[in-house]
């Protein structure tokens, strides 16, 4: 067995689905970029745009807290921490002042 399918198993399930779910979130923005890059615009660093917002800025529900939820895995604790540093805002993304 490899390495990583190891690692893999050693989460519990509520791990592996929010796990998942963010893989998707991720895979969906990666190709909503390509098809601007495809279009035409101007290709952008992934720093700027492979943000995973949770929720967004206005309180609207992202397509990672969807999957999320249809996961099963939101509860009050989840996200909780970021909450924390500054509502919404992506990962390595500094508290809003």
């Amino acid at each position: 067995m490899s390495k990583h399918l190891n690692l893999w198993q050693e989460l519990n399930e509520r791990q592996q689905l929010t796990l998942t779910a963010i893989y998707h979130a991720d895979q969906k923005v990666e190709s909503e970029e390509a098809g601007r890059w495809r279009l035409g615009w101007e290709k952008m660093p992934a720093t700027v745009w492979r943000k995973l917002r949770y929720p967004d800025l206005n309180g609207h529900e992202t397509f990672l807290h969807r999957l999320l939820r249809e996961a099963g895995v939101i509860d009050e604790g989840l996200g909780s921490k970021k909450r924390k540093r500054g509502r919404g805002q992506g990962a390595g993304e500094k508290p809003h002042k």
